[in-house]
């Protein structure tokens, strides 16, 4: 196993740790430098109190005492890996040179073993919740223990927490992934049998007390998103049916669930919920109220719905989609099975999951309002008959191109100027709203940049311009009129068929950072973004910009050491996708399976350093050189 730069990629990951939580620990909250967010390994829905100091990248669960110094332990913890293989993912998340992973020797999932049976007893109180309310036993296929899942009622309302035997003791942390299932035991003496899936382990051990001997009855842990990190294997080639609770986050997670087996078991049904049943009401419900097992397996075997009958299609497709066509957010089409939205609110592309399509991130691309007038029924909005109208939607828009978004920037869009300056638009000079705007393109909110109003320069202030550069002691003189001209056109570099590029160079002392700091940085105002040598990377660089049309001032850009070389050979390829309107994606992979980020590079750069460090061809065809020499007195 070669050794990796663990130093290196904690300093980078730091640099980028925004667009890093944002994959693998997207939704949360910023204040300041804390970002608090729901940690993917608890055991119940609660938020909790996982938090990330984005300026150390020390993060802490303070209901786990799960902690860490670094993000390279922040992303071994989230994704079940070891530091090692965090390291060696966040390398090439990064774009950093590091000698290849081994081809053999990779290590291995991690098994849960069982509890051996000189164990002490589990415990009986948590430090932070108290004494327990229940406990349940998860076991392996063998019938041994493996750990436990307890569930506590403290007043901030239920807690659950999972305790499992470690190096000789009981510790409070998560089962890791994937995680098994409840009432994993039963299945060793009926390979055959029928599963029934309940939501919660309470459920479940009700149910298999009182269905005993007539259907299996399991369950999976974690709660409305434990699904995601289960191994259904076991069900494999089993026949199953579905238990749901009766309210809308209930049916979605059994939906969710069926998503997951509908390859590997034997068909699934779901369970038809009486009608006029409170909400939340589940099978522990059922049997309180004197449900028998005879009644229930009646009932069961009465009330089962096909899949197409759980998730049905619009009864009314086309009115469905006219709604959608004046609603306050614009489908943007799908793309290997993701859709995307552009909610008026924020002006920021969402990316949904079919199954993340549920009424708390629906209600983030229109108000619940919306959805109550647009798709009423007596028990609220129907919100399958909303996904699948947004489905339908999304496929009439077609295959979705991240390449079509801008940010920041001016821009021509089918004979218009658009001018965007973050918070807002101006198309041919009028303020208009980012989704009111008819256009292919997808104009997107960023950080907002101050555009200082006033008339157009005249003859004079231009001249004056070429003046003050024409004081500089340029090599050529033409160089100042070269450089004035680059000024001018940089910040228009998003309406631009070709973005030529600037090198600025001269000998230590000619004041190349001066002319930086004094002219070329005023002229550009906020527009540009500033970037020095030393450190700055093209991931950095390109998750900076994204798809944005901005300037690029790169000062001190000396390849005077082998790593400051390699730094440059990279952001002088995406100085060279940006030189023409017409070049191609520019395509990076992440650390999602399948999944990759997109976008196409539009800035106009500038590079300051002693001599022109560009060296192949097609580089130095895309740069003109303007060169400073010494001043001799005041001219």
């Amino acid at each position: 196993m070669p050794k990796i730069d663990f130093q290196q990629i904690n300093i980078l990951a730091l640099q980028n740790i925004e667009s890093i939580l944002e994959n693998i620990l997207p939704g949360g909250t910023r204040k300041n430098h804390q970002y608090t967010v729901r940690n993917p390994n608890r055991s119940d829905q609660h938020e909790g109190s996982f938090k990330i100091n984005t300026s150390t990248g020390v993060w802490r669960d303070f209901a786990s005492d799960d902690s860490g110094g670094d993000i390279i332990s922040l992303y071994a913890f989230v994704t079940n890996k070891s530091n090692y293989d965090a390291g060696l993912e966040l390398q090439n998340m990064l774009g950093i040179r590091l000698p290849d992973k081994p081809r053999s020797g990779s290590m291995k999932k991690s098994k849960i073993l069982p509890v051996p049976s000189d164990a002490p007893p589990p415990p009986n109180t948590h430090p932070k919740h108290g004494k327990y309310l229940e406990r349940f036993a998860y076991r392996n296929i063998n019938n041994r223990v493996i750990g436990y899942i307890y569930r506590f009622d403290t007043a901030e309302g239920k807690e659950y927490s999972t305790a499992m035997y470690e190096k000789n003791k009981w510790k409070w942390k998560f089962f890791p992934k994937p995680q098994p299932l409840y009432g994993l035991e039963q299945l060793k003496d009926n390979p055959n049998c029928q599963i029934l899936m309940v939501e919660g382990e309470r459920c479940a051990k009700a149910a298999q007390i009182i269905l005993q001997g007539s259907i299996v009855v399991m369950a999976w842990a974690g709660g409305r998103y434990g699904m995601r990190h289960t191994d259904f294997s076991p069900m494999k080639n089993h026949k199953t049916i579905l238990w749901e609770d009766n309210d809308e986050p209930g049916k979605a997670a059994m939906i969710e669930v069926y998503d997951n087996i509908k390859s590997i078991v034997v068909g699934s049904r779901f369970v038809k919920i009486p009608d006029n049943k409170p909400k939340k009401w589940d099978i522990y419900d059922a049997i309180q109220e004197g449900w028998t097992q005879q009644y229930l397996l009646d009932y069961i075997s009465s009330n089962l719905l096909t899949p197409d009958q759980v998730i049905p299609k619009p009864d009314n497709n086309e009115v469905s989609i006219s709604l959608i066509n004046d609603a306050p957010f614009r489908c943007l089409g799908y793309y290997h099975g993701l859709y995307y939205y552009l909610p008026k609110g924020t002006n920021q592309i969402v990316e949904l999951t079919p199954n993340n399509h549920t009424s708390r991130n629906l209600i983030t691309l229109a108000k619940i309002q919306y959805w109550e007038r647009s798709f009423h029924t007596k028990s609220g909005p129907n919100w399958l008959n909303i996904w699948n109208t947004l489905q339908a939607m999304s496929e009439q828009v077609g295959v979705y191109n991240p390449g079509n978004t801008r940010g920041t920037g001016v821009w021509m869009d089918e004979g218009r100027v658009v001018v965007h300056t973050g918070n807002q638009l101006i198309v041919d000079g009028i303020v208009t709203n980012f989704i009111d705007i008819k256009t292919k393109y997808i104009y997107e909110s960023t950080s907002s940049i101050s555009v200082i109003k006033g008339d157009p320069s005249d003859k004079n202030e231009a001249n004056k311009v070429i003046q003050i550069m024409e004081m500089l002691a340029w090599e050529d003189s033409i160089y100042a009129r070269i450089l004035a001209g680059w000024c001018v056109i940089a910040p228009l570099c998003g309406a631009l068929e070709w973005r030529q590029h600037v090198w600025l160079t001269g000998k230590s002392g000619a004041g190349k950072s001066w002319v930086m700091n004094n002219i070329i940085q005023p002229l550009m105002g906020p527009t540009a973004f500033r970037t020095e040598g030393s450190g700055t990377t093209e991931p950095g660089m390109r998750g900076h910009l994204l798809h944005n049309a901005v300037p690029v001032l790169h000062d001190e850009a000396d390849a005077d050491t082998h790593k400051a070389k390699e730094l440059l050979e990279a952001i002088f390829i995406l100085m060279r996708s940006a030189s023409s309107a017409n070049s191609g994606l520019i395509i990076k992979g992440t650390t999602t399976p399948g999944k990759v980020t997109m976008f196409r590079a539009r800035s106009c750069f500038c590079f300051s350093s002693v001599g022109i460090s560009a060296q192949q061809r097609a580089d130095l065809s895309r740069i003109t050189p303007v060169s400073l020499g010494i001043h001799q007195g005041t001219k």
